[in-house]
């Protein structure tokens, strides 16, 4: 998961890395409502660790959805 993350902000394909961040949101959300409802740790706990995960990853995701795209400048060598 981790490399496709680096791959897309590679590629600077902020739509594509919008999308899987906004997907891979469903993880820490499904770790949350296991570890809250198995009875290891407190609930809580589990909002603090995997609540902010799926916030963070939900904010991070609208950022680059809604964020307008700055504009492509034309390259000096083409100009000439």
């Amino acid at each position: 998961m981790g490399l496709m993350f680096v791959g897309l902000l590679a590629l600077r394909m902020r739509t594509a890395l919008g999308v899987v961040t906004l997907a891979s949101s469903v993880m820490p959300l499904v770790d949350c409502l296991v570890t809250s409802t198995s009875g290891r740790c407190s609930i809580p706990y589990a909002l603090m660790v995997h609540g902010s995960a799926v916030v963070y990853c939900v904010v991070a995701a609208v950022v680059m959805l809604w964020t307008p795209r700055p504009a492509l400048e034309p390259h000096a060598a083409l100009e000439r």
